[in-house]
């Protein structure tokens, strides 16, 4: 469901030849929302994935709204997705209004990320004040690469919305 209220959202806009279960979504656990007691929230970005084909490297673009801004120059951390296999490169670009991209890749000879896990997440903030009662974090593309430096199946979620209460 595509819900305005902090609960996870998980629309998936897929391309062909993508299957429903393999895409990259912000997850943004219900009741989880910015007020006066949490300025800042961690959201973490999931690959959610049944493909067996082992996984080298992403390259995840995406943006927030203007209801929402990152919460210090260092707030996009890497997660253990990649790490847990090997050791990792990760860079973030600002690509300007409000747009942010993620690369990371496996570094040396071995390689094959498998299943499910977080890839980086986003610390958020709204700037205050606010006109309205949610910011939105979109996914808009997504590569994904194998150890053959091949495509591998991956589509982006849809939006995910974060509350927000001050």
């Amino acid at each position: 469901p595509n819900r305005r209220d902090g609960a996870l959202t998980h629309i998936l806009l897929l391309s062909s030849g993508i299957r429903e279960n393999e895409h990259v979504v912000f997850d943004v656990q219900e009741g989880k929302k910015l007020s006066t007691a949490h300025t800042c929230v961690t959201v973490p970005c999931v690959f959610d994935r049944t493909n067996v084909t082992g996984m080298r490297g992403y390259s995840v673009t995406f943006h927030v709204s203007p209801e929402l801004a990152t919460c210090s120059s260092s707030s996009i951390v890497e997660g253990d997705y990649l790490s847990r296999v090997a050791s990792t490169q990760f860079f973030v670009t600002d690509n300007g209004g409000g747009s942010y991209t993620a690369d990371c890749s496996i570094l040396g000879p071995v390689c094959g990320a498998t299943g499910s896990g977080a890839l980086f997440s986003v610390d958020l903030s709204a700037p205050q004040p606010v006109s309205n009662p949610y910011g939105v974090i979109t996914v808009d593309a997504v590569p994904v690469r194998d150890c053959s430096n091949h495509p591998v199946p991956a589509g982006a979620g849809g939006d995910a919305s974060i509350g927000i209460a001050f």
